[in-house]
């Protein structure tokens, strides 16, 4: 039996894949974007579904897989959703510092943004950054402090970011 709380976690994670749907639509239709914040945007997009879908499957591995198979496919969709944390932490902080950069340094941003290496770069760090925090974390997965690490880490440089992009434009003013 599904309790309440599992199915409003559920329902969650469905409204946000919806709007990450809508997110995705607006980032391939519309060509003014940036490259590198269509990267970063993307990859925030795609480490959201990934983590929803390791929800999904987590949910579905107690009421449709056996027993003796249901343990090793639940420990690797835990080794997943670890990563899709580790990645969306990440993208979320590269997020937050490709805003800071545009919005403190609208020419230089607009000089460099244009190019395509940025976002292949982007790319390359997101993706190795989030392969060696997810390894740590899951190599100590008895010991979850290395992945709330990572995610408070990145989540409270985040918001630093946040707030000097806040308080620039402010100054502007």
């Amino acid at each position: 039996m599904i309790s309440i709380q599992l199915l409003f976690v559920l329902l969650m994670y469905l409204l946000g894949n919806v709007l990450s749907i809508v997110s995705l639509y607006i980032l391939f239709t519309h060509s003014g974007l940036h490259r590198n914040f269509r990267m970063v945007v993307f990859l925030l997009i795609m480490f959201g579904l990934l983590r929803s879908f390791c929800v999904y499957s987590l949910a579905a591995t107690n009421y449709f897989i056996e027993t003796e198979n249901g343990e090793d496919v639940k420990n690797i969709v835990i080794n997943a959703f670890v990563f899709a944390i580790c990645g969306f932490a990440i993208s979320s902080l590269f997020l937050s510092i490709e805003r800071c950069i545009a919005v403190y340094t609208p020419k230089d941003y607009e000089r460099y943004s244009s190019r395509s290496s940025l976002p292949c770069i982007t790319f390359l760090i997101t993706t190795v950054l989030t392969t060696v925090l997810g390894y740590w974390a899951n190599k100590n997965n008895e010991n979850q402090i290395p992945l709330i690490t990572v995610t408070t880490a990145a989540g409270f440089i985040s918001l630093i970011v946040s707030f000097y992009q806040f308080y620039a434009c402010t100054k502007w003013d």
